[in-house]
């Protein structure tokens, strides 16, 4: 069985606002990954909002760390 790491990412009315068009087949990419985090810890449940910040603090932690090799 494979146990996602996650990311505490808390949220306050002091956080900046984002908006941003995104492609239909992205959106449907994240919606997917939200399901499978979903799937593999029961209980769970992520907002499409929440699956967008995990997915983005993930994304961002992986190239700072292939920086890092280089």
């Amino acid at each position: 069985m494979h146990v996602l790491p996650f990311v505490v990412i808390s949220c306050r009315m002091s956080d900046t606002v984002v908006a941003f068009r995104i492609p239909t087949e992205i959106l449907k990419r994240v919606d997917r990954q939200a399901d499978l985090m979903q799937k593999r810890e029961p209980g769970l449940k992520l907002t499409r909002a929440a699956a967008v910040r995990l997915l983005l603090v993930r994304a961002l932690d992986a190239a700072e760390l292939l920086k890092g090799r280089k």
